[in-house]
């Protein structure tokens, strides 16, 4: 069971992988930044872009936009009070 989660853990961190989160992180603050899109909207509209991908690089991309996207709409939130 532990080797089980190595390997994910392998996986994850795999220089691909960390590239697409990071992007994903931007991407997804910029998609929770604007006011009309949120993070559902911005996972939805990115869909397209992860079809070429591994299945945990996609996974990883669009978990990061979706959790990004939640903490950008506190910033528009917070700045127009």
């Amino acid at each position: 069971m532990l080797s089980q989660l190595w390997n994910g853990i392998l996986l994850v961190l795999t220089p691909p992988t960390v590239i697409w989160l990071l992007v994903g992180t931007a991407v997804g603050l910029i998609v929770g930044f604007l006011p009309a899109i949120g993070a559902v909207v911005g996972v939805v509209l990115f869909l397209p872009f992860t079809y070429g991908m591994d299945l945990a690089t996609a996974v990883v991309f669009l978990m990061a936009i979706y959790a990004t996207g939640q903490y950008g709409d506190s910033i528009t939130s917070i700045l127009l009070n």
